[in-house]
């Protein structure tokens, strides 16, 4: 366990040299720790920097008791270290947590609405993305469409063989009420997109869905795709 003071210190040190090489302008005059905790994409990472600054100095500036660490850093402590450590050199990214194209389920206007609910029931799903030939979203078919359109155009206009094409005018983006899409970098850091769907929740906006693009607009070809249960409950920290 005493080789674990060291391996802390030595682990504190190459968090302070990534820091400094990636983010620190050194004008502060503060810790490089002080100074991540500072940056809005890592202040929820404080507790945790503040809590290893508190150990290392701790460990530097206390005397050994018989060229002893009076106090030794647990294997938890290094882990903790070696996965901030991780987060400065490689911050988590949006894409990382979306659902990727290629696993999307695509509507098409001539899918019959009755397959189309089929798949969403069997797979548990709110919302299907409409795309253009060239790939951009063009529109969303979700449970609240059927009841738009049944609202819109009563209930005498559902049939069996009605497809989501009938339904065009409620499938455009702005066309939904109720629920509300945004489009981010699918480059992005993951705290941006967290930060957009708690600003909805706290203004009870119900952003349904964020779509990934690669230069963050709707005329992008989707890469993918995030919903507000999947980030929320991201322990990012």
């Amino acid at each position: 366990m005493q080789d674990n003071g060291q391996r802390f210190i030595d682990l504190y040190k190459q968090l302070e040299d990534a820091i400094r090489k990636k983010y620190s302008k050194g004008r502060s005059g503060a810790s490089p720790l002080v100074e991540l905790a500072r940056m809005p994409q890592f202040r929820y990472l404080k507790g945790d920097l503040d809590y290893c600054r508190e150990v290392r100095n701790l460990l530097t500036h206390k005397p050994k008791v018989n060229g002893e660490y009076a106090v030794v850093p647990t294997d938890a402590m290094l882990d903790m270290m070696q996965g901030l450590l991780e987060k400065v050199v490689s911050p988590p990214k949006i894409f990382d947590y979306a659902v990727k194209r290629r696993d999307l389920y695509v509507a098409r206007l001539e899918d019959r609405v009755a397959d189309v609910l089929a798949v969403m029931y069997r797979k548990n799903y709110t919302h299907a993305p409409i795309l253009t030939d060239g790939g951009a979203v063009w529109g969303v078919f979700s449970t609240n469409t059927i009841v738009q359109f049944i609202a819109g155009c009563g209930l005498e206009s559902v049939h069996k063989d009605l497809t989501v094409g009938e339904l065009r005018d409620f499938l455009p983006l702005e066309a939904h009420v109720g629920e509300s899409f945004r489009f981010a970098k699918a480059n992005a850091p993951l705290h941006e997109v967290k930060d957009i769907f708690e600003r909805a929740y706290v203004s009870h906006e119900r952003l349904a869905l964020i779509f990934l693009t690669r230069g963050g607009g709707p005329a992008d070809k989707l890469l993918g795709l995030l919903t507000p249960w999947a980030v929320l409950g991201i322990d990012v920290d």
